[in-house]
C-alpha cells in the first residue's frame, strides 16, 4: 500500500502514529528505524493557504542523515517518500505545506 501524500490535508493522519516506528531506506543495503516523535501543525502567517494545513513531522533516528528524499515505510500507513532535513543530531524533519 502506498500513502497518497497529495490527499493528506492536515496532521491528523500522522498524529495517531506518534511513538511508532517508520523504516527509512537509506540505500539498497541500509534500512534505518526512525520513531515519529512529534506531529504538529506549523504556523503559516502570511503564507497563502491552499487546501492543506501545514504541519511538521519529527523523527528520531540512531544517525544523522543527509537532507534529501527518502523512501519510507510504516506498518499501518504503508509506503511513502518524504523529504527529510536534519534539524539536530539524530533528528530528522519532514514539513508539509
Amino acid at each position: 500500500m502506498t500513502l497518497d501524500l497529495a490527499a493528506i490535508k492536515d496532521v491528523s493522519v500522522f498524529e495517531p502514529h506518534v511513538g511508532t516506528n517508520f523504516r527509512i531506506e537509506v540505500d539498497a543495503d541500509n534500512v534505518l528505524d526512525a520513531e515519529l516523535i512529534e506531529a504538529v501543525p506549523v504556523p503559516t502567517a502570511g503564507l497563502p493557504s491552499e487546501d492543506r494545513v501545514a504541519f511538521s513531522l519529527l523523527f528520531k533516528t540512531n544517525q544523522t542523515l543527509a537532507q534529501r528524499m527518502y523512501p519510507m515505510e510504516h506498518d499501518e500507513l504503508g509506503d511513502m517518500v518524504l523529504f527529510l532535513t536534519p534539524i539536530a543530531p539524530e533528528t530528522m524533519e519532514a514539513v508539509f505545506r
